[in-house]
């Protein structure tokens, strides 16, 4: 996985939220803190730190490796992203992880459907958010790894950003769910998508 990683600058981990999603999140975390330090963003309380800490073996070395970041609303994480190249070349950070970038855009989505202008620019300013995650990818040799809800029904513009920013799409089959579902929901799902995709099983 860390191989597969180091070779996509922009990757997704997709599935419906749960454990499984977040420890390998954690995991990857752990992993990208034994070779240097990593910002990580997170639009909701980590709720999983004591995993993390069991992770990297209670090295509270590790630890401070670590920098977190947390961006509450949609505006917060448009200010943060829109200087994140240059934090990164300040705290030489070649990793950042970022857990549920859209869940501030669902919330300003539900607090905008009355209003078309709103609708607007709450879909422009995610889209300029994953610009922004691209270009620092690109420009600072970054890795960036997100992670995202898989949400059935909602054709939103988290599934067009989905089918053409990553280059890499790790994607969790959950233990609910039936063979012939999940074959159906490959099938179905992100048509056009070119990224590699990695398929684990729950």
């Amino acid at each position: 996985m860390d191989e597969l990683l180091s070779n996509a600058r922009t990757a997704v981990l997709l599935g419906v939220p749960g454990f499984e999603r977040d420890e390998l999140f954690l995991k990857l975390l752990g992993s990208s803190l034994s070779k240097g330090r990593s910002l990580v963003l997170h639009s909701k309380p980590l709720v999983k730190a004591e995993i993390l800490y069991d992770i990297v073996t209670n090295r509270d070395d590790l630890l401070s490796r670590a920098v977190f970041h947390y961006v509450p609303t949609l505006e917060e994480q448009e200010r943060t992203l829109k200087r994140l190249s240059i934090d990164l070349s300040r705290m030489g950070i070649n990793v950042v992880l970022f857990d549920s970038p859209s869940d501030n855009y669902i919330v300003s989505l539900a607090l905008s459907m009355e209003s078309q202008s709103r609708l607007k620019k709450a879909n422009a300013s995610i889209v300029r958010h994953f610009a922004y995650l691209k270009a620092t990818a690109v420009e600072t040799d970054t890795h960036v790894l997100v992670t995202m809800g898989e949400r059935s029904g909602i054709n939103t513009v988290e599934e067009y950003l989905l089918r053409y920013w990553p280059d890499l799409v790790i994607k969790f089959h959950t233990g609910s769910e039936s063979e012939a579902e999940f074959e159906a929901n490959e099938n179905t799902k992100l048509p056009g998508l070119s990224a590699k995709i990695i398929t684990l099983g729950g």
